[in-house]
């Protein structure tokens, strides 16, 4: 009487975990193939002007290091726009130190050559800095959505630029990336994802090494792998948070249509829902794989716990409500782009995918014991090992000069640190502070090394 509740029971659990995994598989098998032409705009500065904008916390001294670095990026009718929110260092009078040449050490000659700075100290023409101050309204969200209000502003028409750039403070764009993306965002009209790697400092504590390293790799497949083979299937990508280009008209629609007229607001993954919202509107987003934009992971156990707290959570509440929508228009409107997004998003954080994996394999390890219905169980081992297959064949492609082989044996330590994350998830507690990811200058700071207590 039992054995057929059990059978569907069993059925059902494995086309659960089995289809993300094959979302998963058949992305990576597509990027090992030559990547497409993604179309852009010619090189010239004919296009649009565009606006870098660069949400800062709590960032000090380095932030002058960074707005050296993106001026000398912009065409003649670009800005940079730098928001420092909530701040309680120097994080401002270090970004005009940046805009200014009045710290020296900063810029390079070439940069000093290509108009960085101002040869009379001067803050340099493309360069704004704006502070925000709202304890009751912090997070990265709020601080975008002051500095588009202050742009619409200061247009003459209350329009907003024809493409914004949104880089985190602790990133850094590859030579010409920001042109390039400016010019693929303004030609077609959709959001464009630049390749998004972070990497593992040299000065990262020894009990976090390991953690980071898998976390490192884990972002590799994430920002990198799985985007490039849906794009070499003609599908969208997730938005990544930075490194990300956005049309102006999608942000004025989005401010639009929002009760307190803000595009972005205090959502926990504003980034992956501004792409399910790009989509479901008809302007899915492109990824650019040939422009990279990359950043230091935590060095310490405390901040890949803050880090991935925010990043694990913002993914699994996005999941929730943003699969139904894509679902919906790619059905109404037989949109393969829009299902394809829904198909991507639906696959879970990988180390949920590696706990779905041996929660499933006992379930149905049970019901084949009990009713002899050992077909869902081989199914299952066996689509476990193509998703090893496809990790190892994407390490020796992307990864094996950035992650070393040995970071595998991370992998079970790395599952166990997150089961706390999931857990607050399920019971509703989710981080909503924008807490500054810690990294290696914190504790040269405060005299020590980070993490140390």
């Amino acid at each position: 009487m039992i054995d057929l509740p059990l059978r569907v029971l069993a059925l059902g659990l494995l086309l659960l975990w089995l289809a993300p995994a094959a979302t998963f598989v058949v992305q990576v098998l597509a990027a090992l193939l030559p990547a497409r032409r993604t179309a852009e705009a010619a090189a010239g500065d004919a296009r649009p002007g565009g606006v870098v904008l660069v949400p800062a916390h709590n960032e000090g001294a380095p932030i002058a290091e960074q707005v050296a670095a993106l001026l000398p990026q912009l065409g003649p009718q670009d800005r940079l726009v730098l928001v420092a929110d909530n701040c309680t260092d120097d994080t401002a009078a270090a970004a005009r130190r940046g805009a200014t040449g009045a710290d020296g050490a900063v810029h390079t000659a070439a940069a000093a050559r290509r108009g960085a700075t101002g040869a009379d100290g001067a803050v340099h023409p493309q360069f704004t800095l704006l502070e925000r101050t709202d304890p009751d309204r912090r997070g990265k969200g709020y601080a975008l959505d002051f500095a588009l209000d202050r742009l619409a502003e200061e247009s003459a028409d209350g329009r907003l630029p024809a493409a914004v750039f949104v880089l985190d403070a602790d990133c850094r764009v590859s030579p010409g990336g920001v042109r390039r993306l400016f010019g693929a965002c303004t030609a077609t009209g959709r959001p464009v994802q630049a390749r998004n790697l972070c990497g593992v400092d040299p000065h990262t504590d020894a009990d976090a090494a390991g953690l980071m390293a898998v976390s490192e790799l884990g972002m590799l497949f994430k920002n990198h792998v799985r985007p490039r083979g849906a794009a070499r299937l003609g599908l969208p990508c997730q938005l990544m948070g930075t490194g990300m280009t956005l049309p102006g008209p999608l942000l004025e629609r989005k401010r639009a249509e929002a009760p307190d007229g803000g595009a972005f607001g205090g959502d926990l993954a504003e980034d992956m829902q501004m792409g399910v919202d790009a989509t479901v509107a008809g302007t899915p987003p492109l990824f650019l794989a040939d422009v990279h934009v990359d950043s230091p992971l935590p060095t310490s156990l405390r901040g890949f716990d803050g880090q991935r707290t925010r990043w694990e959570q913002g993914h699994l509440q996005t999941l929730t409500r943003g699969v139904p929508r894509l679902l919906k228009a790619g059905v109404l409107r037989d949109d393969l782009r829009a299902l394809g997004l829904a198909a991507d998003l639906a696959v879970p954080p990988f180390s949920l995918l590696v706990l779905g994996w041996f929660a499933v394999a006992a379930v149905l390890t049970f019901v084949a014991w009990w009713t002899g219905f050992v077909a869902a169980l081989a199914v299952h081992v066996f689509a476990g090992a193509a998703v090893a297959a496809a990790v190892v064949a994407g390490w020796a492609v992307f990864g094996r000069e950035r992650v070393p082989l040995s970071a595998l044996a991370s992998v079970p330590k790395f599952v166990a640190r997150k089961l706390p994350i999931y857990s607050r998830f399920l019971s509703n507690r989710l981080e909503t502070e924008w807490v500054r990811t810690e990294r290696v200058a914190d504790g040269a700071r405060a005299g020590q090394r980070p993490g140390s207590a």
